[in-house]
This record gives structure tokens, C-alpha cells and sequence, in this order.
């Protein structure tokens, strides 16, 4: 039986609670415990959309998150857009006419699955 996810917004609230914030949670750890191979964080401001939260090491979650800034479409902007999950469970089998600049991209640079999530 796998373990049960954690509760990150749990998780996240005690570690602004001790000060710490998000620097006291491990992306790639996150991500492991509920079955992602990635997991970042953007967060919407009058600027626009800014990466606060990530692993250094996971160059391919960078990358597609730089990837859809450059662009301007993808699931992430979606989701920044309308509010609502954007969930993907495989990248190269969405329909070109979604996100047709993102997916015009060599396949290689693209993640397979992807998940926006929007939440308070």
C-alpha cells in the first residue's frame, strides 16, 4: 500500500508559522510523495507570473516553466488564467490545437504529464 500524500498546504502553513516557509519543504520530496516526477510553484503578481519555488536540480520543470513564459501558452498560464486545475497526463497526446506554440516545441524539451492547480 503506497504511503498517503502529505498535506503540503499543512505542511506549508507550520513551516510560515515557524518562519521557515517554503524553503522547509523539498520540492522533489513533494513531488515524490504524490506521485509527480515535478513540482513547482508560480505565483501571479501584477508583473505576471513568477517561478518561487522549485527544485535547482529538476532542469526539465525549469525549463517548461520558461518554456510557457517564453511562449505564452500552456498549462500553467491556463490555469494562472481561468482559476481552474489543469490536469495532463500526457503531454504528447494533447491536440495541437490546445497550445499550439508550446506544442510545436521538440518533443524532448516537453515533460510528459503536467498539473496546474490553483488554490488559495
Amino acid at each position: 500500500m503506497p504511503a498517503a500524500a502529505p498535506d503540503i498546504p499543512a505542511l506549508l502553513a507550520a513551516a510560515a508559522r515557524a518562519g521557515q516557509g517554503l524553503t522547509a519543504l523539498a520540492p522533489r520530496a513533494c513531488a515524490a510523495a504524490l506521485g509527480l516526477d515535478s513540482l513547482t510553484l508560480c505565483l501571479l503578481n501584477s508583473s505576471g507570473l513568477e517561478l518561487v519555488w522549485y527544485d535547482p536540480a529538476d532542469r526539465t520543470a525549469i525549463t517548461f516553466e520558461d518554456l510557457q513564459y517564453t511562449i505564452g501558452e500552456g498549462p500553467t498560464l491556463d490555469t494562472a488564467h481561468t482559476g481552474d486545475s489543469i490536469i495532463v497526463p500526457d503531454l504528447h497526446t494533447v491536440s495541437e490545437h490546445r497550445w499550439p506554440a508550446l506544442l510545436g516545441v521538440p518533443h524532448e524539451k516537453l515533460p510528459h504529464a503536467v498539473h496546474g492547480r490553483s488554490g488559495a
